[in-house]
């Protein structure tokens, strides 16, 4: 029997399905209770988005914790690290926010290890000597932070700092001493400076904080002072995905001795995409999107604010896989003038033939949609599943 389970197992695999996601559904356990819609609404436990502020951009999840971690300045001069129970939406309590201050706001984004170390940006306009740029660091939510970076992000090439905007996005990889942080930059209104800009990449400096390398030297060469602002995420710690005005566009061979790396745009980009959010399951490699509104007044969804997740085997040549909407069907949106929100995978757990994983989506002024996903591996990971176990039986038989 044992001999025929695990044959089995390989002859699935060879029938498995050769697109990498089977389902994508609302979490019937999230936020609204009893609608079953997944979906975590204006004032509903402990959120509160603030329809007319702008002023909820940011979210990460905590696999340390398996809770939904949102950045909160709904309170005018108020920041709060909000922790929302990842299955249900149950607000849960803050963070300990001593010391947040500065900036244009003092609190945008947050960016969360796999270890549970949390860090999050203010954002600032113009990054000057007046408005700094700060990444706080918490080592647990009960702990006071500490400011691992706060100064200016000079522009390699010009050799300046001011005139700056940082603080739309925050993405990270690795841990400990390995951590790498990503934030993307571009000219601000005010900034005298124009051409290229890029992101700048964030590293441990071995004294408790963090050095900066600025990277705009970019081959080829591509048009747009926007192209890594509005979205960033690894996928190696030399490469990410980003997103600006020229769409998607994958930055590989990063080299922070040069502050250089290569570039190309990506195609497959489909919608107003903004955020955006890598993951690697098995052999299967997924980046998450999300179509944020911009009206400014208040509608009812008719196809806006889409998610969407898309095949990044290739993150140059990108395939939409599924899509799905970040807003109920018929609820009233209220206007998001500067297209901000989040989008962030959560728990993967093994699953028959695959995987089953949760997605977040933010929509600033809006709520917070909660997806579960599932993935099946190409038959190349099931065959090699297979074939462990095959070897695991062997090993026991010969150490009987």
């Amino acid at each position: 029997m044992r001999k025929l389970s695990i044959f089995g197992l390989v002859a699935v695999a060879v029938a498995a399905n050769a697109s990498p996601v089977t389902s994508f559904n609302p979490m019937a356990t999230f936020g609204a209770g009893g609608l079953a819609n997944g979906w975590l609404e204006n004032s509903e436990h402990g959120y509160t988005a603030n329809p007319t502020g702008d002023r909820i951009r940011g979210m990460a999840y905590n696999a340390a914790t398996n809770k939904v971690v949102i950045a909160d300045r709904s309170a005018a001069g108020t920041a709060a690290l909000k922790i929302h129970n990842a299955i249900t939406g149950a607000y849960e309590g803050n963070y300990d926010m001593t010391g947040v201050s500065g900036g244009t706001f003092g609190f945008s984004k947050v960016a969360i290890a796999a270890d549970g170390t949390t860090y999050a940006s203010n954002l600032t306009t113009n990054n000057a000597g007046t408005s700094t740029y700060k990444i706080y660091k918490w080592t647990s939510p009960g702990s006071a932070p500490t400011v691992v970076y706060n100064g200016l992000v000079p522009d390699p090439v010009l050799l300046a700092g001011n005139g700056f905007r940082l603080g739309d996005t925050l993405d990270l990889i690795g841990t400990g001493a390995n951590t790498r942080l990503v934030a993307g930059y571009a000219n601000s209104s005010v900034a005298a400076q124009t051409g290229e800009r890029g992101f700048a990449i964030f590293t441990d400096n071995g004294a408790g904080g963090l050095n900066v390398n600025s990277i705009n030297t970019f081959s080829p060469a591509l048009p747009g002072d926007l192209g890594f602002r509005l979205g960033n995420t690894f996928v190696t710690p030399n490469s990410l995905v980003g997103i600006g005005d020229q769409g998607f566009r994958f930055a590989s061979s990063i080299d922070l001795t040069t502050n250089s790396a290569n570039q190309v745009v990506s195609t497959g980009m489909t919608g107003n995409q903004r955020a955006v959010d890598y993951i690697q399951v098995g052999n299967c490699k997924l980046l998450a999107s999300i179509d944020l509104f911009s009206g400014s007044t208040a509608a009812v969804n008719d196809g806006a604010m889409v998610v969407r997740i898309f095949d990044a085997s290739n993150p140059a040549s990108l395939g939409t896989v599924v899509s799905a909407r970040a807003v109920p069907l018929g609820t009233v949106i209220n206007g998001n003038l500067n297209q901000s929100g989040e989008v962030k995978w959560g728990a993967v757990t093994p699953a028959a033939q695959g995987y089953d994983l949760t997605l977040y989506a933010l929509t600033t002024n809006n709520g917070v949609q909660a997806f579960n996903v599932h993935v099946v591996p190409e038959p190349g990971t099931w065959i090699t599943m297979g074939l462990g176990a095959l070897a695991l039986v062997a090993r026991r038989r010969k150490k009987a």
